[in-house]
Parts: structure tokens; sequence; C-alpha cells
């Protein structure tokens, strides 16, 4: 069954629009949301020990892979602040951690992104359709940043302003 997070808007008396809440459908805000997902070798690892966790502490959802103690699903704020308190954590005794800084779901998802692109090993429109949107510019304008710094690319410099031979 498929399940996403909708937020809920209002609008004040400004007309400024805030988040106000979440909800959860049945079914993806477009059809672009509908995809398949590619599970890496890790992905599999961090959701079964996710899934291990629940089993060896009598919790079990059919529909969600993270609940809380009481067995409900656990609310997305309450991933994400697990995923931060993981991602800083830097010590040898702590076995889920995702990278060296502080990152919640959407951080996570758009370096996910932004590395498919800079790996070069596939088009546009296949990480636009990973990601669930419906229009490329869309993965482009928001969620490709550079993951490699820059001075890492000075090579590439070197070689496009190499002076041509005469």
């Amino acid at each position: 069954m498929l399940f996403q997070f909708h937020t809920l808007h209002t609008k004040d008396e400004n007309g400024k629009i805030h988040a106000d809440g979440y909800r959860i459908a049945q079914h993806p805000k477009t059809d672009a949301g509908i995809r398949t997902l590619v599970l890496t070798p890790d992905a599999k690892k961090y959701i079964k020990m996710a899934l291990d966790e629940n089993k060896a502490n009598g919790r079990s959802d059919k529909d969600y892979i993270f609940v809380s103690k009481s067995g409900e699903r656990m609310h997305e704020y309450v991933v994400n602040n697990v995923l931060r308190r993981c991602n800083g954590v830097r010590n040898e005794k702590d076995r889920f951690i995702i990278s060296g800084k502080p990152s919640g779901n959407h951080a996570i998802r758009k370096t996910c992104i932004s590395e498919l692109h800079d790996s070069q090993l596939l088009p546009d429109r296949i990480i636009s359709d990973f990601a669930g949107h419906k229009d490329i510019s869309t993965t482009q304008k928001y969620y490709i940043h550079s993951v490699t710094p820059l001075t890492d690319k000075a090579d590439v410099f070197a070689k496009v302003f190499k002076p041509k031979a005469v």
C-alpha cells in the first residue's frame, strides 16, 4: 500500500501561507509520485536493521518501517529528529551513521539526487523520475547542487583554460 505525507497549509490575514500540520494520503501528490525506487545494498541493510529492531521489541506494522514503542507509525518529524541525531554522532559505539553532519530526510534526499547527477551515469530524466518529479526543471532547480568541492574540479578548469598550441 502506498502512503505519502502531505503538508497542510493555511493563509493568515496577510495572505501569507503557513505549514499547518500533515496528513497521510494513500496516494501521491501527482502521478509522478508513483514510481519504482531502487534499493542499494546499504538501503536494504538499514531497512532490515529497522525491521529487525521492531521485531526484537515486539513491534510491527505492515505498512510502516519506522514504528514507535507502542507499535504506531512514527510521525515524519520524529524520524527526522532520529536521523539528525544519528548523523551528528561521531563515536565508534554508534552503529547507524549515515554522514558526518546532522541531516534530516529531505537533506538526505537532496544529497542522494545530487550525487546521482554528479556521477554523470544517469540522464536527468531518470533522476527526475527517481525523485518523483513530473517536470525535470523541478529536479534541476530545487534538488541538484554540487556535492563535489569546486577545488576537486581544478583539472577540468585547467583543461578548459589551457592555452591552445599555435
